[in-house]
């Protein structure tokens, strides 16, 4: 049991660090490279000009996407002995938030076929590119409201269970109040993206932080017998 528990362990750590690795690759390298917001032709020239590294992008994404389920999964085996019912409730609100994801993804392998079309100019394609990353971005927001609710459940786990420093479930706790306040403000209207940036600017080093320190926990200590 100590062993299956140590190894849950170190399979939620290291997937939330490939995670994260790919995640900077994917969203804040690639993208960037990209995307050139209300420019549909500057767009489509960015997504021509570095279409393997686009492809590359993608393959970083279902890296995120399968990891994400390894971590629900190793996740709720591991705080399962913590407390049950939470744990299996925190685990089905990471799998509804990762399955959102995979809807969001759909978006951007739809364009792959965008991108091998011979009929469109620059302008009609780049309107067609931006509207998807758009719909990404909007679904994406979505999810991650249902990843902050996660985030608490976690956090609430963590303080939980007294082998974990209770550091590690304030933060966690403070993450999901992050993001449950920044991505349901990027889906209202009424509050302009200046606004959503400079809160994310704010509070993402700090949303971040919660999880990366509990992989590494996880990754040196998770599951270990304690020594007396």
């Amino acid at each position: 049991m100590k062993t299956s528990k140590r190894n849950q362990a170190l399979v939620a750590g290291l997937s939330l660090i490939i995670m994260a690795v790919a995640a900077m690759f994917a969203y804040g390298y690639v993208f960037p490279l990209v995307e050139v917001e209300g420019d549909p032709v500057a767009t489509w020239n960015g997504l021509t000009d570095n279409r393997m590294l686009f492809f590359a992008g993608l393959g970083g994404w279902l890296i995120i996407f399968i990891t994400d389920l390894l971590v629900t999964v190793s996740l709720f085996y591991f705080f399962r002995e913590t407390r049950k019912n939470l744990s299996l409730v925190t685990a089905a609100i990471r799998l509804v938030y990762t399955l959102i994801l995979g809807v969001a993804l759909s978006r951007l392998f739809f364009l792959i076929p965008v991108m091998n079309r011979q009929d469109m100019d620059a302008l009609q394609a780049g309107s067609l590119v931006l509207d998807a990353f758009g719909s990404f971005h909007t679904i994406w927001s979505l999810g991650l409201i249902i990843f902050g609710l996660h985030l608490l459940g976690l956090g609430f786990l963590s303080l939980l269970n007294a082998r974990i420093p209770n550091i590690f479930g304030y933060l966690l706790l403070f993450a999901g109040v992050g993001y449950l306040v920044v991505h349901t403000s990027a889906v209202v209207p009424s509050i302009s993206e200046q606004t959503v940036d400079l809160m994310v600017s704010i509070l993402m080093i700090p949303m971040t932080l919660g999880e990366m320190l509990l992989a590494v926990w996880l990754i040196i200590k998770g599951g270990k017998e304690k020594k007396h």
